[in-house]
């Protein structure tokens, strides 16, 4: 049997409501951001998936956060199990 990590993707609140739920977990046997990311868009509902996906992949103005940073690599970005992937929009003061 291969062996897989857990890793658990959070969204923020309106990230969360598109999605239909504000957390998730994946059994991964490649552990990397992008197989994660991959997980997610396969898991969203045709009406979320409309609104967050472009081009098979999640929308690129979602920031993708891991350890308390940026990740913009997903593909080279290996995580460990039980680690956790947080999913944001920008914001903009004034």
């Amino acid at each position: 049997l291969a062996e897989t990590s857990n890793v658990r993707i959070e969204m923020t609140r309106w990230l969360g409501e598109l999605a239909g739920f504000r957390t998730a977990s994946f059994a991964l046997k490649e552990p990397t951001v992008s197989s994660a990311l991959a997980s997610l868009v396969d898991a969203l509902d045709p009406h979320a998936r409309a609104q967050l996906v472009r081009d098979g992949h999640l929308h690129p103005s979602v920031i993708v956060v891991v350890e308390g940073s940026v990740c913009a690599d997903h593909a080279n970005t290996a995580l460990s199990d039980g680690q956790t992937v947080q999913l944001m929009l920008p914001t903009a003061g004034g």
